[in-house]
Formats: C-alpha cells, sequence, structure tokens
C-alpha cells in the first residue's frame, strides 16, 4: 500500500534504480518522479516525441538502458534486495 501513484513511484525508482543507472522521462512529467529518480541515484534522460506520430521515440528508450549499453541481468546487483 502506498499514499498515491507518486509514492509507488519513488518506491519501484528506490528498489529497482541503482546509482548511475540511466532512466528515461517523457514531458510532461511529474517533477516528483524526476526527484525520486534523482534521489535514487540515477541518470535521467529527457525522451523525446515523434512530432509525425505523437508517440515516444523509442530510440531514446534503447538508448536509456544501464550505462555502457548493457544489455539483460542486473550485473553488480544488490545483495539481499537492499540498497548500497
Amino acid at each position: 500500500m502506498t499514499g498515491g501513484a507518486n509514492q509507488a513511484f519513488a518506491l519501484l525508482a528506490l528498489a529497482l534504480c541503482d546509482p548511475g543507472d540511466r532512466a528515461v522521462l517523457f514531458a510532461p512529467y511529474y517533477f516528483s518522479h524526476l526527484v525520486a529518480l534523482q534521489i535514487a541515484q540515477a541518470e535521467v534522460v529527457k525522451g523525446r516525441w515523434d512530432p509525425a506520430t505523437w508517440l515516444p521515440d523509442v530510440e531514446v528508450g534503447r538508448e536509456g538502458g544501464r550505462k555502457g549499453g548493457g544489455e539483460g541481468g542486473r550485473e553488480g546487483g544488490r545483495e539481499g534486495g537492499k540498497r548500497r
């Protein structure tokens, strides 16, 4: 249970983001979502929209993965689910 969607987003950011992970935010976004990702020490990438279709630019999403372009698995993940 959470106090609302913003708190749920913050909890997910803390649970899923390791320091240095990249996260894509597409405008418009809530300021609290940006702050939650900054608290989680994620590198925030501002997403772009395709002006012809109004859909998110998926290339930015692909570039927004882990630093260094790593795919799959969580190399160096948390032990016991606790934050480092």
